[in-house]
């Protein structure tokens, strides 16, 4: 190669085009970097790459990544999914996005699964929890931290909850209200709940 083409770099490996390394003709060789040698080799199945469990990078076993995954399905946030697996919210996030754990969505137990980003997640799983986080937020004492870490929501918009501040909880909230004054006995009421009671009349 470096009769005809000049000095190596430092950079730059050679490639066996057919990947027989044996076939060293001029028309079988081509000067590419160690990353794009890699890729080839992985292409035409002269390295296979670990993944799952044998990969040096995992930090769940495969049970663990296919409770994720199920999980995942069922709608569930990644907040609420990493506590109930006791792993970092980050992992479920890759396997939301298949970043890792890719191989186990060919399995026919998770052909159909669409790729929904946590966002969307979240703002669904709150529209459905919405009854239940008025509850929390306004007939309990719980924190807001507590409440907010539970429905993935801020700090911050539980305790808006709480004094009527959140524009778009207003309308669900007077339902809230009007739904629930008549089984709860003023004598075990809240002052969330009498706060907020007030302040619609």
């Amino acid at each position: 190669w470096e009769c005809h083409n000049g000095v190596i770099t430092s950079n730059k490996v050679i490639n066996h085009i057919d990947g027989n390394k044996t076939n060293n003709s001029l028309r079988n060789l081509e000067l590419i970097t160690q990353k794009e040698n890699m890729q080839h080799a992985i292409a035409l199945g002269l390295q296979v790459v670990p993944r799952g469990e044998d990969s040096p990078k995992a930090k769940i076993k495969k049970k663990t990544a296919k409770s994720i995954i199920r999980a995942i399905m069922d709608n569930k946030l990644d907040t609420v999914i990493a506590r109930e697996h006791s792993v970092n919210c980050s992992i479920v996030t890759h396997i939301r996005n298949k970043d890792c754990w890719e191989h186990l969505f060919e399995l026919e137990e998770f052909k159909n699964y669409i790729p929904r980003s946590s966002n969307h997640v979240r703002e669904q799983y709150i529209e459905v929890n919405k009854f239940n986080i008025l509850k929390d937020a306004l007939c309990t004492t719980e924190t807001p931290a507590n409440i907010a870490k539970r429905y993935g929501m801020s700090n911050g918009t539980v305790s808006k909850i709480r004094n009527l501040k959140a524009s778009t909880w207003v309308e669900p909230t007077r339902k809230f209200i009007s739904e629930t004054s008549e089984t709860i006995p003023k004598g075990s009421r809240t002052k969330w709940f009498e706060k907020v009671s007030t302040l619609l009349e």
